[in-house]
């Protein structure tokens, strides 16, 4: 709790941990910048600003969880199906 009490930066900040149980919570300061938001599944937290819309959180979800092997290549398949469904500049 105490890194998101109120203190000058908190409306800036972004903030994503997993417990050691796999349980994951994130925060996104108010004036983060449009789009900015998480999810939280077990064993993973997605969370992002400057994104096009939901769409690309989820997106990147689905692309972690549908790729099998080591975490480096789960990773980079969930930063390109995010990146497909929202590039940057991008409507939502």
């Amino acid at each position: 709790a105490d890194i998101t009490q109120a203190d000058s930066g908190r409306a800036w900040r972004q903030l994503a941990a997993i417990g050691t149980e796999g349980d994951g919570a994130a925060f996104t300061g108010a004036s983060n910048t449009p789009w900015h938001g998480s999810l939280a599944a077990p064993g993973v937290i997605v969370a992002g600003n400057m994104l096009a819309g939901p769409k690309v959180l989820d997106a990147i979800l689905s692309g972690f969880r549908a790729k099998q092997g080591p975490w480096p290549d789960r990773l980079l398949a969930a930063l390109a199906a995010g990146q497909t469904a929202g590039p940057a500049g991008s409507d939502s």
